[in-house]
C-alpha cells in the first residue's frame, strides 16, 4: 500500500461525510444546527469544507465525542445517520493508521519522501482535478506529519524537498503565509549546509534545491503581493551558480516568475515584458518544453492586459489553441491559469457576457481540483464586472471572438 493510501482514503471518507451532511443540512439551516451541537458556526464550515486547506487537522476531522453529537443532531433516518457516522470515523481512522506508519528508519525516510515528491507532481499535472484536490490536502497532511519526524540534521536534503512540497501545495490551497514560512525554512536549511558554494553541490540535487527553494520564498511573497520582496528573491535566486550553470533549463521558469510580479507591480513596462520573454527564448533555445513555454506566454498575455493592450493579450492567447488542446501538459492549476487569461482580459474590456462564460469554466475547474486561491481570485475578479451570483449556476453560453473559447 502507498505511503499516501490512508491519506487519500480519508480525503474520500471527508468528502462523503462533508456532501451528505450539506444536502440534510442546507445553508440556511446551518447556524442552527451548530448550536444545536455545541460548536461554532466557523467551526461547522470547517468540518464542511473540503476544498480549503488542512491548517486545522483536529477541528477539520471532529473528536468521536462531536461525530456522536452531529450524527445525533442530523435530521435523517437511523440508516443514514449511521452512513454519516461511518465516514466521520473514516476519516479519523484512516490518518492515525497511517501516522503509526510513518518512520524515522534510514532504509525508508528516502522512500517516504519520494512519494509525497510524487503525489505533489501528480496534483500538478492531474487530468481529474478531483483527484489532483485529494492528492494536494495528502500531501500537506502526510508531509507534516513525516517532516516532524524526520531529523534535518541528519537528512537536510530530504526535509528541504518536504518542505518545498509543502509550499507548492499551500499555495494552491491559499495559504500562502504557511508556504511563505516553509519556503524560508528550506531556504535557510540549505544556507547553513557546509561546502554550499561547491561545485558539486551547485550541479547536483543541493544546487537545484537551492534554486528552487530561492523560487519558492519568491512565489509566496508573490502571491502574498510583496512584490519587492518577490522580485529580489527571485533575482538572488536567479543569481545562484547553480541556476547560472543552467541558465537554458531555469529560463522559463525565472521568466514566468518575473512576469507574474510584474503584471502586477507599478514598474510594468512593455519594454521589460519583451526583455523578459526574449531572454529565455535565447538562452533555452529549442529547449524550452512546451507547458513551461505556453505558461510564459500566458504570463505575458497578462501583462499586456494590465498595461490595456487587450487586443495583444488576446491575439497571444489565441496564438496557443484551445485550452482543452494542452491536456496532455497542462495540469489543472496551469489549465485554470490559461482560463484566467481570458478572464482577466475580459475584465478589462468590462465584457460582462465573456468573462461569465470564462469565469464559470475557472470556477469550475478551481472547484474541481480544489485550487482554492484561483477559485477565491476568480470570484473577485468576476464581481469587479458586476457578476455577483456566482453561487448559482452560470449561464451557458460560450464566448464569442475567440478560436479557443470554453466548451
Amino acid at each position: 500500500m502507498s505511503l499516501l493510501s490512508p491519506y487519500i482514503e480519508a480525503e474520500h471518507h471527508r468528502e462523503a461525510a462533508t456532501a451528505l451532511l450539506r444536502c440534510l443540512v442546507p445553508h440556511g439551516q446551518r447556524g442552527g444546527f451548530a448550536r444545536k451541537v455545541g460548536i461554532s458556526a466557523s467551526h461547522l464550515s470547517l468540518i464542511l469544507a473540503v476544498d480549503d486547506p488542512p491548517r486545522q487537522p483536529d477541528r477539520r476531522n471532529p473528536s468521536p465525542a462531536l461525530i456522536e453529537r452531529i450524527v445525533h443532531a442530523a435530521p435523517a433516518p437511523p440508516d443514514v445517520r449511521e452512513s454519516l457516522r461511518a465516514h466521520l470515523h473514516g476519516a479519523r481512522c484512516a490518518i492515525e493508521q497511517d501516522r503509526r506508519g510513518l518512520s524515522p528508519d534510514p532504509e525508508r525516510v528516502v522512500e517516504q519522501v519520494w512519494v509525497i515528491r510524487q503525489a505533489s507532481h501528480q496534483a500538478t499535472y492531474a487530468l481529474d482535478g478531483a483527484t489532483a484536490r485529494r492528492l494536494y490536502c495528502s500531501v500537506v497532511t502526510a508531509g507534516r506529519a513525516l517532516a516532524e519526524l524526520i531529523n534535518p540534521d541528519t537528512y537536510p536534503l530530504e526535509v528541504v524537498e518536504l518542505l518545498l512540497c509543502l509550499h507548492d501545495a499551500l499555495c494552491v490551497l491559499d495559504d500562502s503565509a504557511t508556504a511563505l514560512y516553509y519556503a524560508l525554512a528550506a531556504r535557510d536549511l540549505l544556507d547553513l549546509q557546509p561546502n554550499a558554494g561547491s561545485a558539486g553541490g551547485r550541479n547536483g540535487r543541493r544546487g537545484e534545491l537551492e534554486v528552487n527553494a530561492g523560487r519558492a520564498v519568491g512565489v509566496a511573497y508573490s502571491n502574498l503581493n510583496q512584490l519587492k520582496a518577490a522580485h529580489l528573491a527571485f533575482q538572488r535566486a536567479q543569481a545562484l551558480h547553480a541556476a547560472q550553470d543552467r541558465a537554458a533549463d531555469w529560463a522559463p521558469h525565472f521568466s514566468r516568475d518575473h512576469l507574474t510580479v510584474l503584471y502586477k507591480a507599478p514598474w510594468l513596462t512593455l519594454k521589460a515584458v519583451d526583455r523578459i520573454v526574449s531572454r529565455a527564448e535565447m538562452v533555452a533555445h529549442d529547449q524550452m518544453a512546451d507547458a513551461f513555454r505556453i505558461l510564459m506566454y500566458i504570463k505575458r498575455a497578462d501583462c499586456f492586459t494590465a498595461f490595456g493592450r487587450t487586443r495583444d493579450a488576446r491575439r497571444q492567447l489565441d496564438s496557443l489553441g484551445a485550452v482543452d488542446r494542452h491536456d496532455a501538459c497542462l495540469g489543472p492549476l496551469h489549465r485554470a491559469t490559461f482560463l484566467t487569461g481570458y478572464l482577466k482580459l475580459c475584465v478589462k474590456e468590462g465584457n460582462q457576457a465573456e468573462a461569465r462564460a470564462w469565469g464559470r469554466q475557472a470556477l469550475r475547474l478551481a472547484a474541481d481540483a480544489g485550487l482554492t486561491r484561483q477559485l477565491r481570485s476568480v470570484t473577485r475578479m468576476l464581481r469587479q464586472v458586476g457578476i455577483t451570483d456566482i453561487d448559482s449556476p452560470l449561464r451557458d453560453e460560450s464566448p464569442s471572438g475567440s478560436h479557443s473559447q470554453p466548451s
